[in-house]
């Protein structure tokens, strides 16, 4: 009786590969139009480009596919291993974190978002992690929006309230 293939079975091996290369085309051709003329406007911060961010990001999804491109065709079994739940609480975390710093403020959620980031990562001192949680974004704080004047995101809703 044949076995039906599993996640190490040889037809869900190709359909990693194929999803990989498919995902890496993607990445490097819209990391290609970050380098258009369209994005050549005044900046922001002298120095630092508007596409900074997005480029960024888009290394990390060419590491990612070039990951599961290696992983499918060397055997890297290990991967599949990986306890995904911590890592979901943390990308979760990392997204509320994000979209609210932008509505209420980086002095106002960034506090909060360090201690749910030690939470979510397991760190359960919660005494020194209250203290890095406020301690951190103030430093930041003083370093980069007093000392050097770097403009942090302010609270936008605070009208609403």
């Amino acid at each position: 009786m044949a076995r039906k293939p599993t996640t190490g079975g040889a037809a869900v091996r190709g359909l990693d590969t194929i999803f990989g290369a498919v995902s890496l085309v993607i990445a490097l051709a819209l990391m290609a139009h970050t380098f258009s003329d369209q994005y050549d406007v005044n900046q922001l911060f002298g120095d630092v480009s508007t596409v900074f961010v997005p480029r960024a990001l888009l290394v990390l999804w060419i590491i990612c596919s070039a990951i599961i491109i290696a992983r499918d065709n060397t055997g890297m079994e290990g991967f599949n291993d990986i306890r995904w739940g911590p890592w979901g609480r943390v990308a979760g975390v990392l997204t509320a974190t994000t979209a609210a710093v932008w509505a209420f403020g980086f002095l106002y959620v960034m506090p909060l978002g360090i201690f749910a980031l030690g939470w979510a990562f397991g760190y359960r001192r919660w005494g020194w992690l209250a203290l890095v949680s406020v301690a951190g974004p103030l430093t930041v704080w003083l370093i980069l929006g007093v000392v050097a004047g770097v403009p942090l995101p302010e609270a936008r809703l605070t009208g609403l309230f």
